[in-house]
């Protein structure tokens, strides 16, 4: 009850990839508390409203994104054809004819997360733990609650994610989900001195991601990623096997995986469901994933197509 989830979708995947997030990610026996932002507003159900982060920065896109504006007035139009089509860029998902980076959806994607965090702010100001996902990430809820268990969310504002970039330019990446703290999400975009996102629009619209432009956003503050231990290795940016399951990893617990199919998470979630009756107290690690979703592929003699 303290904790809420931000979900990140688009209007040219959420058909496809939403509703199996339903009865895994989102069920009331994960999640009681949950919102969903896109680019279009829509219902996934009659009790699941998604809301469109853009609606209120559109003249911040107009202004500095003209092709991204125009995708995004195309899709609220009744005749927009390629809502529903596939723009995530899985393989064997995406249109034949899709360029990567060039998508409407892609265009788009940046701009949603300055808005959406604010919105969040401003809706759920009492929530210790902000938790961030994509449509193509699985979130180990339980696992990563215990940990944040052992952090303070009211001193020192927190931003855990999978580590990228270098020196002053550091960010978390969006994809294997992100933790923000009550104290950071008050002093960055509910306080009296929030950021004000067009002063961000130039930045963000020559950013190749949302992802960087936050992490842009949360430096000026003097917010930096993961003050923490684990946050490095447990948010994956990767799927369970394109993982190198080293000493590292071995027996650290896991938060995430990202660029996951709907069968993956599929997978995932009867997987954590077995191990929850097995011993529902023990945190997920490394090791559990590798000994019963990867060993048992892997034979004594080597296989035609693989790397042995």
């Amino acid at each position: 009850d303290e904790v809420l989830l931000i979900f990140k979708t688009g209007a040219s995947t959420i058909w496809r990839r939403m509703p199996l997030h339903i009865t895994t990610t989102l069920s009331s026996t994960h999640f009681p508390n949950f919102v969903i932002y896109s680019d279009l507003a829509e219902d996934l159900s009659p009790s699941i409203h998604v809301i469109d982060a853009l609606e209120n920065v559109t003249s911040i896109i107009k202004d500095h994104d003209p092709d991204a504006y125009a995708s995004y007035l195309e899709q609220q139009s009744p005749d927009h054809l390629n809502t529903y089509r596939e723009h995530g860029r899985l393989p064997g998902d995406e249109p034949p004819d899709a360029k990567a980076g060039n998508t409407p959806g892609w265009l788009l994607d940046k701009y949603k997360f300055l808005p959406m965090l604010r919105h969040a702010a401003k809706e759920y100001p009492e929530m210790k733990w902000y938790i961030y996902i994509e449509d193509d990430t699985y979130l180990f809820l339980p696992t990563l609650l215990t940990w944040l268990s052992t952090q303070s969310h009211n001193s020192t504002p927190k931003y855990f994610g999978a580590y990228s970039g270098e020196g002053n330019d550091t960010f978390a990446q969006g994809g294997s989900g992100l933790v923000f703290s009550q104290s950071l999400m008050k002093t960055v975009f509910g306080g009296e001195k929030a950021a004000n996102l067009e002063e961000y629009g130039n930045y963000t619209s020559k950013s190749c991601c949302g992802d960087v432009a936050l992490g842009k956003v949360l430096r000026d503050y003097d917010i930096y990623v993961n003050e923490g231990d684990y946050g490095p290795v447990s948010f994956r940016p990767e799927p369970p096997w394109r993982t190198g399951f080293s000493e590292l990893l071995w027996c650290s617990p896991i938060f995430t995986f990202h660029h996951l199919h709907q069968r993956d998470i599929a997978v995932l979630a009867g997987f954590e469901e077995e191990k929850k009756k097995e011993n529902a107290s023990r945190p997920l690690l490394f090791r559990d994933i590798f000994t019963r979703l990867i060993q048992p592929h892997i034979s004594a003699t080597p296989r035609n197509g693989w790397d042995n």
